[in-house]
C-alpha cells in the first residue's frame, strides 16, 4: 500500500514539474509599476487601454509588448516601449521539467518579464523654469549606450543623477542632461536575469562631458569619451553665451523613438 502511494506521489510530482516551473510559480500576469517625476500624471497602456495615475500599477499579460503614453498638464507628453525578456527559468525547466516545461512556460509567457519595471518617466515642463541670472552656467552631460551582455539584446540602462531619475537608453541610444558644475552621484541600473545597481562619484568640471555606459555580466559600467561614437550624431560647439545650452546638431540617433531618453 505504501509503495503504491509513493509511486503515485512521484507521478504527480513529475506532472507538476512538466507544467513548467515559471508557469506554476509566476503565472502569465505581471504587475508593472509606472512612475513619473512629478507624480500625478495620466498613463495609458496600449493596445489594451489600461489607465494608471502615477505612481500606480498595471496588471499586464506577458503575451505581448506594450507602449505606455503619459501626459500631465504643463509638461511635454512622453511615450516608451515596455519590452519582454527572458527570466532565466529555462535552466530550471531543463533540469526539472524538460521540454514540456519549456513549452508550457513559453506558451503562457511565464518565462518572460517586463523591462523596464518599474517604468519611470522624467517629464519635461513645456516652459523651462527661469534660472537665477547670477547662477553658474549649467554643464552638459551626454551618455551613450555602447554595448551590452544582456539576454534580450536591448541592453537598456536607467540613469539617475544625485538620486533623481533622468532617463533610460537602450543599445546605441544617447541621453543629454544638464547639471550644475561640481561633484555628483551617478547611478546606473539594468535588469537582465537579475537586477543590478551601481553608483559612481563623478566630477563635472567642463562645459560638456561625454560618457559611454554599457552592461557587464554582473554590473553596469561607465567611462569618459573624447568624442561621440560613430553611430551617434556629431555635437555642435558649446554656446559660450547661453547658460547650459548647446548649438548645432542634436545628439540623439536617427532611429530613436519619442520618449526613449525618458524611460
Amino acid at each position: 500500500m505504501s509503495s503504491t502511494r509513493c509511486s503515485l506521489g512521484i507521478v504527480v510530482a513529475a506532472s507538476w514539474l512538466a507544467m513548467g516551473c515559471a508557469t506554476v510559480t509566476r503565472g502569465s500576469i505581471e504587475e508593472v509599476v509606472i512612475e513619473s517625476d512629478p507624480p500625478g500624471a495620466q498613463a495609458i497602456v496600449y493596445p489594451v487601454g489600461v489607465e494608471v495615475e502615477t505612481p500606480g500599477t498595471a496588471l499586464l499579460d506577458r503575451g505581448q509588448d506594450y507602449t505606455v503614453s503619459i501626459t500631465l498638464d504643463g509638461y511635454q507628453p512622453e511615450s516608451a516601449k515596455l519590452h519582454r525578456q527572458t527570466t532565466g527559468s529555462e535552466l530550471g525547466n531543463i533540469l526539472l521539467g524538460g521540454l514540456p516545461g519549456m513549452l508550457a512556460d513559453s506558451s503562457s509567457g511565464a518565462n518572460l518579464q517586463f523591462v523596464p519595471n518599474p517604468m519611470r518617466f522624467a517629464l519635461k515642463p513645456l516652459v523651462p523654469p527661469e534660472r537665477d541670472p547670477d547662477a553658474p552656467p549649467l554643464h552638459s552631460l551626454h551618455f551613450y549606450n555602447t554595448g551590452n551582455y544582456s539576454t534580450d539584446g536591448s541592453g537598456g540602462i536607467s540613469i539617475a543623477i544625485d538620486g533623481k531619475y533622468v532617463g533610460r537608453i537602450d543599445l546605441k541610444q544617447s541621453l543629454h542632461v544638464e547639471v550644475e558644475p561640481g561633484p555628483h552621484t551617478l547611478k546606473l541600473e539594468h535588469t537582465d536575469v537579475l537586477h543590478f545597481v551601481d553608483e559612481y562619484e563623478i566630477e563635472v568640471a567642463e562645459p560638456r562631458t561625454l560618457f559611454e555606459v554599457w552592461i557587464r555580466i554582473t554590473s553596469t559600467a561607465y567611462q569618459p569619451l573624447d568624442a561621440p561614437p560613430e553611430w551617434a550624431k556629431p555635437l555642435g560647439p558649446v554656446s559660450p553665451s547661453a547658460a547650459g545650452s548647446e548649438a548645432g546638431a542634436e545628439d540623439e540617433p536617427d532611429d530613436q523613438e519619442p520618449g526613449e531618453g525618458q524611460r
